[in-house]
């Protein structure tokens, strides 16, 4: 893998990027460079013209311009084919979003770090386990707590509900 510094005006939005960055979610990432650095390389992809593409990091590019900073890390995936450098733009924003966390160890690592770090500023806290009483607010119908070992154990139980029939959802606390 190459890395390549690039200027941050020279590379190229992609156009159809489905993938949203709101402001504030722009000034997290900025303050998160701030703080700890620019650690992610931003994946760019050269089109039949040579002009990088940005694949993923769009909004890492927008906090940089954000904080004036001109250069970034960059990384070129040339060998994907146009079409597989559209669908890994998808596919990498999904994968970022398709897990939690782990409730007992997040409440463990943001009650010790977040005496040194601002972690809310990032909407990191400490999640609310609902007691009895929460549960009419989150279920408006007849419902099930099913427990499991993790997530693959999760899944695996609610494929095998759906598939008896059974309507399902997840709702992660």
């Amino acid at each position: 893998m190459k890395i390549e510094t690039m200027k941050t005006d020279d590379l190229i939005p992609y156009a159809r990027n489905a993938k949203e960055h709101t402001e504030a979610q722009i000034n997290q990432i900025a303050a998160s460079i701030q703080e700890f650095g620019m650690n992610d390389p931003v994946a760019i992809w050269h089109d039949k013209d040579h002009n990088p593409i940005i694949v993923e990091g769009h909004g890492r590019v927008l906090a940089l311009q954000k904080l004036r900073i001109d250069e970034c890390p960059t990384i070129p995936l040339d060998n994907l084919t146009d079409e597989q450098r559209r669908a890994y733009t998808l596919v990498h924003n999904q994968l970022t979003m398709n897990t939690g966390f782990n409730p007992a160890m997040l409440v463990e690592e943001v009650e010790e770090l977040g005496k040194q770090f601002d972690l809310k500023q990032y909407d990191i806290t400490i999640p609310k386990i609902p007691d009895d009483t929460d549960i009419p607010q989150i279920i408006d119908k007849h419902a099930i707590c099913i427990d499991a070992d993790d997530e693959a154990d999760l899944q695996d139980k609610f494929d095998k509900l759906t598939a008896e029939g059974y309507e399902c959802r997840i709702i992660t606390i």
